[in-house]
């Protein structure tokens, strides 16, 4: 969902209200110039749409933030709840986003929240990752910079993944230095038209027009090399570069290839602080706690193409795929590249399309141009960008990116 001129809906009035506007949910030229100004203020590319830079942003805590969520920020954390995002309040947030594997900056926005206020709220299965849905559009800069060796620490960060849904061009200019490639030991296991293979696939098993992706066994799953060749035709993941970069990216946002569809178990508690405007009050969240149908079928009503709360296809079409595909129209795309009828069985993206739903999301964000410039952390941190919204979990993307690619070209 792309919030520009022409939207409408609770996300606009939400904007709006942010902006300082009358909430009248219909984002048209007054909504646009306030964003515009906004986003001039706060040194972020002034083009009137709200994508995921401008989002998060916006609804971000950091020092000067002030008000009643910032108070809920600090009791979560064991401060005093002044209302006041000060030094105090910054230290106490960088010091858990370190313990739990975040991006350490000391801000607060929608990764970060949706970690504090859900970690207490999972079952004590193998899930690891608290999923949550942005579906946005928007542009990503990058400039060129010098790249810096990586020291990654050896312990197993589970994924908190934000899903970013969007077709945009990408501008950026290709860093020069390379990264030090030191091999992982650790085994650890829109709408678009149809799209046409374009490139052969050779008959070797293991192979894709010259590119062993053999190499990888052992390294990501079997069910994982199964599904590339089809990847690589459909989708053009077919050089070293661009399958490295592309499985990192995977591997990071389904918690080591292990989690193929969103969790949605929230306690009352987490309902009603990661999806506060949706479970304003105790009771309402209640009826819902720990009953992930429900919960995705209110959440999700009525946006990305879902029907409303009662058509259930909120849940229908919740987040599936090592990169998660969610919502109808993504559902509808997605099902123009494949012969099997996803749209009435959309649990064959977990089961079978893991990975080629994440080829599709990665093709409709261009990012094999973007993979194509080498192999640096300049392009795994704009590829991040572009992935997740922000550069959650950044370190644990170049390392499997350096894992694989040190594989594939050896």
């Amino acid at each position: 969902m792309l919030l520009r001129v022409g939207s409408c809906g609770d996300d606009v009035k939400e904007l709006q209200e942010k902006l300082g506007l009358t909430p009248d949910g219909k984002f048209g030229p007054a909504t646009e110039e306030a964003v515009k100004n906004w986003q001039q203020a706060n040194g972020l590319s002034v083009d009137g749409i709200v994508g995921c830079d401008t989002w998060n942003e916006l609804f971000s805590f950091k020092i000067g933030s002030s008000g009643d969520e910032v108070k809920e920020l600090q009791e979560k954390l064991g401060l005093t709840p002044d209302g006041k995002f000060g030094p105090a309040t910054e230290e106490a947030v960088k010091n858990w986003q370190q313990a739990n594997g975040l991006t350490v900056d000391g801000v607060v926005g929608f990764h970060t929240w949706n970690k504090l206020f859900s970690s207490d709220d999972e079952d004590t299965d193998d899930t690891e990752t608290r999923n949550n849905i942005v579906v946005s559009a928007f542009p990503v800069t990058s400039a060129a910079a010098s790249a810096v060796p990586v020291t990654e620490d050896t312990d197993n960060t589970a994924a908190r993944n934000d899903r970013v849904v969007s077709t945009f061009p990408v501008t950026g200019a290709a860093a020069s230095a390379a990264v030090p490639i030191t091999k992982n030991t650790n085994d650890t296991a829109t709408r678009n038209d149809k799209v046409v293979a374009a490139v052969p696939v050779t008959d070797t098993a293991d192979e894709v027009n010259g590119l062993n992706f053999g190499k990888l066994r052992g390294h990501v799953p079997e069910a994982v090399l199964a599904q590339i060749p089809d990847c690589a035709a459909k989708f053009q993941i077919n050089t070293p570069l661009r399958l490295a970069h592309f499985l990192a990216q995977c591997a990071h946002e389904s918690a080591g290839f292990k989690v193929k569809q969103e969790n949605l178990k929230y306690s009352a508690d987490g309902l009603r602080k990661v999806f506060k405007k949706y479970f304003p009050d105790k009771n309402t969240a209640q009826c819902y706690a720990r009953q992930p149908e429900k919960i995705a079928s209110r959440v999700y009503a009525n946006r990305m193409g879902n029907g409303n709360e009662a058509s259930r296809e909120g849940y229908k079409y919740c987040g599936r795929g090592y990169i998660q595909l969610t919502g109808k129209y993504n559902y509808e795309a997605f099902c123009e590249t494949v012969d099997d009828d996803i749209l009435d069985n959309p649990d064959l993206v977990s089961q079978k399309y893991s990975l080629l739903s994440a080829a599709w999301y990665w093709n409709t964000r261009s990012l094999n141009h973007l993979a194509d410039k080498g192999a640096n952390t300049n392009v795994v941190t704009t590829i991040t960008k572009r992935v997740n919204g922000g550069t959650n979990g950044l370190t644990d993307r170049i390392k499997h990116f350096n894992e694989y690619y040190s594989l594939l070209i050896s």
